[in-house]
């Protein structure tokens, strides 16, 4: 018999021996309190040589670690456009919560210490140029240290990391007996994001960048100016995106922000304008529409944002107009325009935001648009000569 009653202790016991091994221990249920009965006591012992059978792939409570977590997510993480800021995620999180720690272990006390380390570390910035390989152990040093801390959202995309690897720990299940591994993980907030309003970029200020930015980056500004793209999206976009017959651009759910299938509608301006960035990438013999070379003689290659030539033009723009605006401020003239002209409903649209609060921020500030043009429409002499006059009395 492989189960009997242990008087002194005054539970049921199993005792068995395979592949040369020896087994024993307390027959317990589902919720892994010691069984009363002897029928019970061989149903809780079969569990046990099924879980003996399907080792070592069997996760256990005390086991299961937040290293492993993490390995089962790494697949669909890899396939993922922002994989490779991803890494730098993973890379902070194994180094501080440890990647044999069992996740069990991980209390909110441990999160918590988590999000004070997350929002007082440093800026850090790569000063090693295009042509080294940050992932480098030896260019470690070409990492430097700023004296800015993270933002908010910044910390906001680590966390949200450690929210997938603990959830995921939530979900995994005993093959054997179907229950929970971890019945509860620690909540992981949400840091607070201080919200910036839209300023949309003037046309004369745009029509100044023209001249101050290099030719890949004034590209990259013209498709956000007809799309209202984000930066991303805008210099990531490539030859198969392109639609001549549906007369626009499709983006696939992996490739934006909002995480779903995208196709936008192009003005027959900006799709003669997307016919010329084909041209010149079939030309330059490249899969991405806007690309750039440090020298003549080089190869053509896609880049991710114009940092540099950005910054430098933008300190031209703060001489002349006093203020200076980001990139994301393109993509808001492109959604306050289409609010003006077309309303709240398009703008929502075109902008691709999945909810009406967000449009609503870009909605005021085409408000005080159509205030100032309402203003100027008043300006001419002739007008104030009509409305202002006494005229005649009668």
């Amino acid at each position: 018999m492989t189960v009997h009653f242990d008087p002194d202790r005054r539970k049921w016991r199993y005792d068995f021996w395979k592949s040369g091994i020896r087994y024993r221990g307390y027959c317990l249920d589902a919720h892994q309190q010691p069984v009363t009965s002897k029928s019970a006591a061989v149903q809780a012992e079969g569990v046990e040589r099924r879980r003996i059978a399907i080792a070592p792939k069997l996760p256990a409570v005390e086991g299961y670690t937040f290293g492993q977590a993490v390995d089962a997510l790494m697949p669909q993480w890899e396939l993922q456009p922002s994989w490779s800021n991803r890494e730098r995620y993973i890379k902070e999180l194994n180094a501080f919560f440890g990647i044999m720690t069992p996740v069990a272990n991980i209390g909110e006390l441990r999160v918590s210490e988590y999000v004070t380390h997350t929002r007082t570390r440093p800026v850090v910035i790569w000063k090693g140029g295009p042509k080294r390989d940050p992932k480098d152990a030896k260019n470690a040093t070409l990492w430097i240290e700023t004296k800015r801390r993270r933002a908010p959202a910044t910390s906001n995309l680590y966390l949200g990391t450690l929210r997938e690897i603990l959830a995921h720990a939530l979900k995994v299940r005993d093959p054997a007996t179907g229950k929970k591994l971890l019945e509860t993980v620690p909540t992981v907030p949400e840091l607070s994001v201080p919200k910036r309003k839209a300023r949309p970029v003037p046309d004369a200020v745009s029509i100044a960048l023209r001249e101050l930015l290099p030719q890949h980056a004034v590209e990259g500004m013209t498709v956000t100016l007809l799309f209202g793209f984000r930066r991303g999206e805008a210099f990531g976009l490539q030859l198969h995106h392109v639609d001549f017959e549906a007369g626009g651009i499709r983006l696939e759910a992996g490739e934006v922000k909002d995480d779903e299938d995208a196709f936008m509608h192009g003005s027959r301006l900006a799709m003669l304008y997307l016919r010329r960035l084909v041209r010149q990438a079939r030309k330059r013999k490249v899969k991405h529409l806007i690309t750039w070379r440090r020298h003549a003689g080089e190869d053509y290659r896609p880049l991710k944002k114009p940092k540099s030539s950005w910054r430098r033009a933008m300190n031209a723009i703060e001489q002349r107009f006093g203020k200076r605006w980001r990139w994301h401020d393109l993509r808001a003239a492109f959604i306050t325009h289409v609010a003006v002209t077309s309303g709240s409903v398009a703008a929502q649209a075109l902008a691709r935001h999945s909810e009406f609060s967000t449009t609503q921020a870009y909605i005021e500030v085409a408000d005080d648009v159509r205030k100032r043009a309402a203003e100027r429409a008043s300006e001419r002499p002739a007008l104030r000569a009509i409305a202002g006059g006494r005229g005649k009395r009668r």
